[in-house]
This record gives structure tokens, sequence and C-alpha cells, in this order.
């Protein structure tokens, strides 16, 4: 059996933020907005460009890094794929960057395991990963830290992240259903109700459900659960990670509850034929 590690040191900077998978920034700028600094690591060097332009006042006064990298296992080089009309679906595997059809282009981009990022950097209070079904590389590498980030969140795409997760030493977890930014789960509250009423009227198979998807629309009744997308004066647009920690108005779940949530929050969705994606965060 995988010996436990030790909870996070006091070397885990609270006022900084990894932003693993930083695509256009908008997750980087509301961590900015909330006083945080951050590292933001993006593979794609258009996309790191823009980003020096958007944020050049927070990297001249050293709140902001980004890093034009791949997280791999090893430093070195590596295929990356961009996919040209959705760039958020650029990825180190060719089909995941070309689904639906899309078009990509191939380039050749420096990799560096997220550790070693981390040991240059310095330990952040919160890493948020989302790159595209390689999650898993950033949390291998964790292993090899002596203290952990107190935070993490990945995109859940398999339930191998949480198990995983939970041999790094991670007791505590949040789902946030990424379509509407509700919590999935053991929500108290305005939020949860809004989840469970919302999750019914968008993927329910029962007759009123149906009825009410087709009198009133199936994106009209999405905007409506869409309050919880507005945090700190910010409105999180699409794609947009949101809140993490203890700002998300849920509770935190131990692994047994989280996986029974989300895999009935799958099969609703999936049997409605609806895309849908959450994100996992999991605590000490």
């Amino acid at each position: 059996m995988t010996p436990q590690p030790p909870p996070p040191t006091p070397s885990a900077d609270i006022g900084l933020i990894y932003d693993v998978g930083m695509n256009n920034g908008d997750d980087s700028a509301f961590y900015l907005k909330a006083g945080f600094r951050v590292v933001a690591i993006e593979a794609n060097p258009l996309l790191c460009r823009a980003a020096e332009k958007r944020f050049a006042a927070e990297i001249a006064s050293g709140r902001f890094v980004v890093l034009n990298l791949a997280i791999s296992d090893q430093p070195g080089e590596i295929d990356f794929w961009v996919n040209t009309e959705v760039s958020e679906w650029s990825s180190l595997i060719r089909s995941v960057a070309e689904r639906a059809g899309h078009r990509v282009e191939r380039i050749v981009v420096p990799t560096e395991p997220v550790d070693r990022v981390i040991l240059a950097q310095g330990l952040p209070h919160y890493l948020k990963i989302d790159i595209e079904c390689a999650d898993e590389l950033c949390l291998d590498a964790l292993a090899r830290l002596q203290a952990r980030p107190p935070q993490v969140s990945v995109e859940f795409t398999e339930e191998k992240l949480i198990h995983t997760l939970s041999g790094l030493g991670y007791r505590r977890y949040k789902l946030v259903e990424q379509v509407s930014h509700l919590p999935v789960g053991d929500a108290p509250g305005l939020e949860g109700v809004q989840g469970r009423v919302g999750r019914v009227l968008l993927t329910g198979r029962g007759l009123p459900a149906r009825l009410v998807r087709k009198v009133v629309g199936f994106d009209r009744l999405l905007r409506r659960t869409r309050p919880s997308r507005r945090f700190a004066g910010l409105t999180f647009p699409d794609g947009a990670s949101g809140t993490f920690g203890d700002d998300i108005p849920s509770s935190w779940m131990t692994l047994e509850r989280t996986l029974e949530h989300w895999k009935a929050h799958t099969v609703a969705w999936k049997r409605c034929g609806r895309d849908f994606w959450c994100d996992l965060h999991a605590g000490f």
C-alpha cells in the first residue's frame, strides 16, 4: 500500500496560484482580481503573447508570470496540436485536439514537469489544472514533492483522477458542473436548490421537464442557472473555471460521496445527449 504523505508544510505560499492550462487568461484575470499572484502555464505561444499584452501591468509589478511550456514527465520538447477553431481544445493528444472534426496545426513546444516548475517558482496555495486529458501528468509530478499544494483542481474526465488525488493525501472533494458553474453534490442553500432543480429541468426524462425544455428552450433554461457565474464583481465567461476551495457554495465530500454524485450526474447528462464536464476540487 502506498504510504500517505504528510500534510502540506508552511512552505505553501497562501498568496500564490498556478493556472496550468491558462488558455485565454480568464481564470488568471479572476485570480489577479482576487489579490493573488499567478504563475500561468500555457503551451500555445500565441496565447502566451496575448497574455503578456493583457497582463503587462501585472507582469511589470511581479504579480504575474507566464511560462510558454507544455507539462510533461520530463524536460525537452514535444509536439503540441493547436485547435484552430476552439483554442481550449488544443492538446498534446492529437485525437483530443481535433475532436468534432476540427482542424489542427502541429507545433513543437518546450516541456517541463510541473514539480520542477514549482521548485523554481514556489509552492502555490492552489493549483488549477486543465490541460485537456493530460491532467494526470501534473498529479504524478506532485508525488515527487515533499509538500503539496493545499488545494488542487482538475477536469474530472475519468475516475482514476480522484484515486490519484487520494493517493497524494487529499481527503476532501467538491464538484462543479462547468456548463452552469453550479455545484454538484451536497450543496445547502439557494445554490444547492438551483443546482438540483436546474439539472432536473435540463436533463430530466419526465414529461414535465421535457415540456419545460420544449416551451422555454434549453439555452434559456441554462442561462437561468448561471447566477453562480458571478463572484467578487466578476462574471465568469464560458470556459472559465470559476471559484475554488471554500468559496464554492457546497460542502466538502468524501471520495465515495463524490463518486456517487459524479456518476449520477454523468448518467443524467449523457442520457439527454448534452455535452458537460465537471471540475473536481480537492483539499487536505
